[in-house]
């Protein structure tokens, strides 16, 4: 410890400006030179600078200290000694933080396993365990086992533990990551924020933590369509992390990609656009081509080229990022099955129907066998498939999935669901160019004060699969509605 910090010693220094990085990186080589005569202090140090340069983002290195500190605690500690053990799942987390999910998944069960028969099943670290594969398994969408293995772990805490415990607030975390991505939209906002105000409250407000709840609380009013209050929390916590973590840093990178998604989805193309190829310079760079990170930018960075026209760039874009996946996740993985879907849409916008239905149906496929049936992601490409069949003109077929989609998505999701919403609408549109204008005016209905995006509702009026419902009092007083809905939420707020 003392040679880490004789190095900024001026005398030593002889001028030069000596960073933390700097300092770390030669002390980390110091560590396998120095200590061999004493492997146990080797390995505990391995651990300390192992965790240290994971809270910098700098995961290789992370990597490298914790696999050596295992290897020389397994072989003079042992493998069910709490140090083996507490540097197995930092390990676990490291692994997870770069992609690695099997590597990561495999040591947590292992971890979790010893844990629980040599400590109990409500010992602290225990439940550390617990929540790390929770957290694995929900990035490898397997997310209703994550969802229990959260609720048991947040149920154990909260009995033996304040709430403002910072456990128990990281369990709370991984639960509304959970419940948000099987679509439970108001449990994830309710639980979001109430981890937010504690750690406001507790912790500093340029907290890792603190910042890590504002993105989340951000993510679900995203999913929410309520994107302008998420670009404003996207927004201050970008601030903050360019100032405390610097560009390069993953949480930074992150929070800009997210910030791009709120553009996007408020129409804001050419900002989105220019922000997202920033982001993905800046993954590949400090992540790597195949990241999962940098993947995910790639995705989202497709989809405002979609919207913007440039279809053969987002189609290049989105065969790269698939082909990657399915190297680096496997084929049936989640993320690999949202840039199908993704694509699927890239060809439909290309009018190549018969490729996007055969797309769509392979990616339904693989969702309902690996998310389930009933999941909001299988439910999302089934009405991307509606929508494909309606553009072939097989309409009953299209009819027939849409209402499928729309029931299940009412029952699971809730009332108020945007995606329900969105189905609505669609089928509505669907009804109305048949002539169904009796259902389509209700449908249309449901859909405005039940979830429906704002800016589909303002589009309403000029939407030509509409067309025939025009002159009819009941869908001008509709558009009426709208367009007061509108106001209202445009106009400033009196405190």
């Amino acid at each position: 410890m003392t040679g880490m910090f004789k190095q900024s010693n001026p005398s030593e220094a002889l001028g030069n400006r000596i960073t933390a990085r700097e300092i770390l990186d030669k002390s980390a080589k110091d560590i396998n030179v120095n200590l061999t005569k004493d492997p146990e202090l080797q390995a505990q140090m391995m651990y300390v600078m192992g965790d240290v340069y994971r809270s910098l983002g700098l995961y290789p290195s992370a990597q490298s200290l914790l696999q050596q500190a295992c290897q020389i605690q397994r072989r003079v500690l042992g493998p069910e000694h709490s140090d083996t053990l507490r540097s197995v799942s930092n390990l676990a987390i490291v692994l997870e933080d770069q992609g690695h999910y099997p590597e990561a998944e495999k040591l947590g069960r292992e971890t979790l396993a010893i844990r629980r028969r040599v400590l109990g099943p409500e010992h602290s670290d225990t439940l550390n365990s617990m929540s790390v594969l929770a957290n694995v398994l929900s990035d490898e969408g397997h997310y209703a086992e994550a969802e229990i293995l959260q609720r048991e772990t947040l149920a154990i805490r909260r009995r033996i533990r304040p709430p403002e415990d910072r456990d128990v607030l990281l369990t709370i975390d991984g639960l509304a990551r959970v419940v948000g991505l099987e679509g439970h939209y108001a449990e994830a906002e309710k639980l979001q924020r109430e981890t937010l105000d504690i750690r406001r409250r507790s912790l500093a407000p340029e907290h890792p933590e603190t910042l890590d709840s504002m993105t989340a609380l951000a993510g679900v009013l995203e999913d929410e369509e309520r994107h302008t209050e998420a670009e404003k929390l996207y927004r201050e916590a970008l601030g903050i992390r360019l100032k405390v973590l610097g560009l390069e840093h993953p949480d930074t990178l992150s929070t800009m990609n997210n910030l791009a998604n709120a553009l996007l989805n408020e129409g804001r193309y050419a900002e989105a656009e220019k922000l997202y190829r920033e982001t993905l310079d800046a993954e590949r760079r400090i992540q790597g081509p195949e990241h999962p990170d940098t993947l995910v930018v790639m995705i989202d960075l497709a989809a405002v080229l979609q919207v913007e026209g440039h279809h053969a760039e987002a189609e290049k874009l989105l065969r790269e990022t698939l082909d990657a996946q399915r190297r680096v996740l496997g084929p049936e993985h989640p993320t690999a099955l949202k840039t199908m879907h993704a694509l699927a849409a890239v060809l439909e916008s290309e009018q190549r129907y018969s490729e996007a239905e055969k797309l769509d149906r392979e990616t339904l496929d693989g969702e309902r066998r690996i998310l389930g049936a009933e999941n909001i992601h299988t439910l999302e490409t089934m009405a991307s498939l509606a929508a494909v069949l309606r553009d072939e003109g097989r309409s009953a077929e299209a009819e027939k999935l849409y209402r499928e989609t729309n029931s299940i998505q009412r029952r699971v999701l809730g009332p108020e669901s945007p995606d329900g919403a969105d189905s609505a609408y669609n089928l509505a549109c669907l009804l109305a160019v048949q002539g169904g204008r009796e259902e389509a005016i209700s449908l249309l209905g449901e859909a405005v004060d039940h979830g429906l995006a704002p800016s589909t509702g303002q589009g309403m009026e000029k939407d030509t699969d509409l067309k025939s419902l025009h002159g009819d009092p009941r869908f001008a007083a509709l558009i009426a509605h709208v367009k007061e809905r509108t106001a209202v939420a445009a106009a400033p707020q009196l405190h």
